[in-house]
Order: C-alpha cells, then structure tokens, then sequence
C-alpha cells in the first residue's frame, strides 16, 4: 500500500468515526459498566482508541465541519471522563488527549471567528 492509499483510507477512517462516534461510545460505556470481566474487549477497544487518536492526530482537521468536531469532542469527553477510574483503560485512552485539545482548540477559533 502506497502512502497515497494509506491517507485515503485514513480519511475513510476518520469519516466513519464521526458518523459512528456515539455508537462507539455507548459500546465503550457499556463495556465499563459490565467490569473487567471482559478483558478481551477492553485491549480490543483500546487499541481501536489508540490508533483513531493517532490517525486524528495526523490528519487535518480543518475540512470537517464544526458540529460533527462538537459532537467527536462530546463523545471523547464521555471516554476520558469514564476512563479516569478505570486505570486498566485510561492507558488506552490516553493518546486521545492530544488529539482532543486540538480539535477543542480548533472549534474555540472557528467559533470566534463565526461570533465576529
């Protein structure tokens, strides 16, 4: 695969992220709800996270529009904030950080820039 072919099915990615993004979310929440008696589940989704954080990361973000940001922020709010307690899946979760301030920053620019 190419590095050409590589960002198109990271942009792919991305797309299906952000439509899909509180549906992951909720199976995360519900994954957390249930214990560490799945741990199969919990590295499984913790990989996912830590590679979405990664392509987030190094894809531009100024192409997607502000309400599907606002709502990709909502849903990594949900996880960071259910994460904390969790020390087995805060590990996982923890590149998302990065990638969550930059997309929180972009969306505070784009708003300034709309209220002017």
């Amino acid at each position: 695969m190419n590095e050409e072919d590589s960002d198109s099915v990271a942009g792919n990615t991305l797309k299906a992220l952000l439509t899909n993004g509180h549906e992951a979310n909720e199976q995360f929440l519900k994954y957390l709800s249930r214990g560490k008696s799945d741990m199969d589940a919990n590295i499984t989704f913790g990989q996912a996270t830590e590679r979405l954080g990664n392509l987030i990361c190094r894809s531009p973000i100024e192409w997607l529009s502000l309400d599907s940001l606002k709502e990709l922020l909502c849903d990594y709010e949900s996880i960071i904030a259910a994460s904390e307690e969790r020390q087995d899946i805060l590990q996982f979760v923890m590149p998302l950080t990065e990638c969550y301030l930059r997309i929180e920053n972009y969306c505070s620019k784009a708003v300034v820039k709309t209220d002017n």
